[in-house]
C-alpha cells in the first residue's frame, strides 16, 4: 500500500470509532502534511533520522501547538501501523512525549555563524549556501520562503516578500549586495526562481556538512536560523507586534528550541520580549 491508502484507511478506522467531524478534520490536515512532507518516500521506509527532519520541518513551519498536535497525530497513526507490522515498532520509542510548553529559542553565535560560512565550499554552490542563509537571517523567513524567492524580487537594493497578505521591503546592505550580485551573475542563478533547483532537503544536507567540517557541535536546523534572525531583529529594536507579523509566531518563545549557552543573552532576549519570569540557572 503507498502512502495515501495507507492514511486513508486509518481515517476510514478514525470514522468508524465514532469520532467527531473536528477530531477527523484536524487528523486528516496532520497526516496530509506528513504526506506532504514525505512526498514520493514511504512511511513504512521511515527511519529515526527522516522522523528527526519530519520534526525539524514541523518546528520551522508551524507555532509549537501545531507541532505537538501533529506529532501526536503521527504517533497515533504510527503506532497502528506497527500493531500491524508494518513499521518497526522500537523506533517509537525514540520519541519522547511532546508537551504543549514554552522553551527557550536556540540561537546562533556570531562566532558560530563566522565558522559556517568559512566552511562554505569556495564555489558557485558554496556562495549560494552562503547567500541562502544570510537571507534567512536577514529577513526572518521560512526556509521555504526563501527557496521561493523570484529572481526579480531580490535585487542590489532591496529584497520583497509577502507574508500573511502584508508586504515586505528589505533593504540590503554592502555586505549582503556583494553576495546577491556574485550569486545573479553565477551559472546557477535561476531566470525565473532565485534558486531554481534547489530543495530544502538538499540545503540542510550541504548545511549539516559544513557544520561538522566547521566543528560545531550542535546540530543547525532551520528554526535555529529562524531564532537567530528573531534575536538580531530585537537588537535592531523591531517591535513585538511587527515580529509576531513577521515572523508569524502566534507567541516569540514558542519556537520549541533547546536552549541558549549565553545566560545573559537569555535573559536580554526575554525581558525584551516579556515573556514570563525565567529561572534561567535551569538552562546549565
Amino acid at each position: 500500500m503507498n502512502n495515501i491508502e495507507l492514511i486513508e484507511t486509518y481515517l476510514d478506522n478514525v470514522k468508524k470509532t465514532g469520532a467527531s467531524d473536528s477530531v477527523f478534520l484536524a487528523y486528516k490536515n496532520d497526516l496530509d502534511t506528513l504526506k506532504d512532507f514525505l512526498g514520493e518516500n514511504s512511511i513504512i521506509l521511515m527511519s529515526k533520522s527522516s522522523i528527526m527532519d519530519y520534526i525539524n520541518f514541523l518546528r520551522d513551519n508551524f507555532t509549537n501547538n501545531t507541532v505537538v498536535r501533529k506529532l501526536n497525530s503521527f504517533k497515533n497513526f504510527y503506532k497502528i501501523l506497527a500493531q500491524e507490522k508494518k513499521v518497526d515498532s522500537g523506533l517509537l520509542e525514540d520519541l519522547k512525549n511532546f508537551k504543549q510548553e514554552f522553551s527557550i529559542p536556540e540561537v546562533l553565535t556570531e562566532d558560530e555563524l563566522e565558522m559556517l560560512f568559512r566552511a562554505c565550499e569556495p564555489t558557485e554552490k558554496g556562495k549560494r549556501d552562503i547567500l541562502v542563509i544570510k537571507l534567512l537571517l536577514k529577513t526572518g523567513m521560512q526556509l521555504n520562503g526563501v527557496l521561493e524567492l523570484k529572481t526579480e524580487d531580490v535585487t542590489e537594493e532591496s529584497i520583497a516578500f509577502e507574508k500573511n497578505n502584508k508586504k515586505y521591503l528589505v533593504k540590503v546592505d554592502e555586505e549582503l549586495k556583494g553576495f546577491i550580485v556574485t550569486y545573479k551573475n553565477s551559472s546557477i542563478c535561476g531566470d525565473k526562481k532565485l534558486f531554481d533547483g534547489l530543495s530544502r532537503q538538499n540545503f540542510f544536507a550541504r548545511v549539516k556538512k559544513y557544520q561538522r567540517e566547521a566543528g560545531i557541535d550542535r546540530e543547525i536546523n532551520p528554526a535555529m536560523l529562524r531564532n537567530t534572525a528573531m534575536y538580531s531583529f530585537i537588537e535592531e529594536g523591531t517591535t513585538m507586534r511587527e515580529l509576531k507579523e513577521r515572523l508569524d509566531y502566534v507567541n516569540i518563545g514558542m519556537s520549541g528550541i533547546y536552549k541558549i549557552r549565553n545566560k545573559s543573552d537569555i535573559k536580554k532576549v526575554y525581558k525584551k520580549i516579556g515573556i514570563g519570569d525565567w529561572d534561567v540557572s535551569e538552562f546549565n
